[in-house]
């Protein structure tokens, strides 16, 4: 039987690739970690979180108000936004692998979840409203700034209609908004920015 290059070639080919194959998931799950750990950090450090994780008053995005982000959102008392927000990519924040015709992995894949992934996902959506998520509502600008009422988390009122306990919406008893003031809340660049960084590391 003869010499075969063709099939030595094959072998050596394979075999080289099945020596590469454990670095380049050793390589690949690096760069998944470096991912989740850049978003996590990242979200904690942005001011919004902060902020609603301390029931920052007064806010620095509601403007002319004494209020809380967390009041005016309408987030429910009791909960955490952000947590339930690091929980989400760091479940689903996952890696991706191509395979080629062969049985080795040639390339890989870091899904990051999009606003319209999130906007299934009922623990990300205000407890008012539905179809998008509260990071993203607060890209697009949330209404109602103008009739918020807020209460002071110190003072100890809490009224039974008020989700969060630190303010409500002013309304008629026909249920009429009520104009306290006549600004509104401005879109905040929160999650966008950070996720279109994370996809280019």
């Amino acid at each position: 039987m003869g010499f075969s290059t063709d099939l030595f070639r094959k072998q050596l080919k394979a075999a080289g690739a099945a020596l590469a194959l454990p670095k380049f998931k050793q390589d690949s799950y690096a760069k998944l970690e470096k991912v989740k750990l850049f978003i996590k950090e990242s979200i904690e450090n942005h001011t919004v979180s902060q902020e609603l994780k301390n029931h920052t008053s007064p806010s620095k995005y509601l403007k002319n108000s004494d209020g809380t982000l967390f009041g005016f959102l309408g987030f429910e008392a009791g909960s955490d936004p952000v947590q339930d927000l690091l929980e989400y990519f760091d479940r689903e924040i996952i890696l991706q692998s191509a395979p080629t015709r062969g049985r080795f992995v040639a390339s890989n894949i870091i899904r990051i979840p999009n606003y319209d992934d999130m906007s299934t996902v009922g623990y990300l959506m205000l407890p008012w409203t539905s179809g998008a998520s509260w990071p993203e509502m607060l890209e697009n600008g949330v209404a109602g700034l103008s009739s918020f009422l807020s209460f002071p988390t110190d003072s100890g009122y809490t009224p039974e209609n008020s989700v969060s306990q630190e303010g409500l919406q002013a309304k008629t008893e026909e249920g009429v908004s009520i104009q306290v003031r006549r600004n509104e809340m401005r879109p905040v660049k929160f999650l966008s920015p950070i996720l279109e960084k994370a996809s280019k590391l």
